[in-house]
C-alpha cells in the first residue's frame, strides 16, 4: 500500500482488506497503527475505520477493539493525515464517546484536519454536543477560529 496517500492503488488495497475484514487482518492494521512511518500508521486507521463494513453488513466486525486502537493512536498522533485519518475513524465508528475526543482538535491549525472533524461529527447528528460544535465548524472551518 505504497505511494501517495490519494492514488487509487492504495486506496483499492485498504477496500480490498475492509471487505475481507478478518482477525488477522485487525491485527494487521492495528500494527500499523505503531509504525514510525506516518504513511502506513494512517493507512492501518483507513482499514481499521471500516473494517468488515458492507451494504450487507453495516458494522465493523470488531468495534470495540478498534475504537481502542484508534483512540489510543489519536492521543499520541501529530503528523497530518494519521490524525486525519484517527479522527475519521472515529466517525465512521459512531462511538458516542468518540465526539469530546473528535471535538477536541476543532481548533487544530490545518484546516484539513478542522474539515474531517466537521465531517465525523456528522456522524452523530443526534447529539447536541455534535450538533452544536459541527454547525460552529460549517461557519468558520476554513478560518481556524471558533
Amino acid at each position: 500500500m505504497e505511494g501517495a496517500y490519494e492514488d487509487d492503488a492504495p486506496w483499492q488495497a485498504v477496500q480490498s482488506l475492509r471487505r475481507i475484514g478478518t482477525r488477522q487482518v485487525f491485527e494487521q492494521a492495528a500494527e500499523w497503527t505503531k509504525s514510525g512511518v506516518p504513511l502506513k500508521r494512517a493507512r492501518g486507521l483507513d482499514v481499521l475505520a471500516q473494517l468488515g463494513r458492507t451494504v450487507e453488513h453495516p458494522s465493523n466486525n470488531f468495534p470495540l477493539e478498534v475504537y481502542d486502537v484508534v483512540t489510543r493512536a489519536l492521543q499520541t498522533e501529530h503528523e497530518l493525515q494519521p490524525l486525519d485519518s484517527a479522527i475519521a475513524a472515529l466517525g465512521h465508528l459512531g462511538e458516542q464517546s468518540a465526539i469530546p475526543l473528535i471535538a477536541s482538535h476543532r481548533s487544530d491549525s490545518r484546516s484539513d484536519i478542522r474539515f474531517t472533524v466537521a465531517c465525523a461529527l456528522g456522524s452523530f447528528p443526534n447529539d447536541a454536543l455534535s450538533v452544536g460544535r459541527r454547525a460552529r465548524l460549517g461557519h468558520v472551518w476554513a478560518r481556524g477560529t471558533w
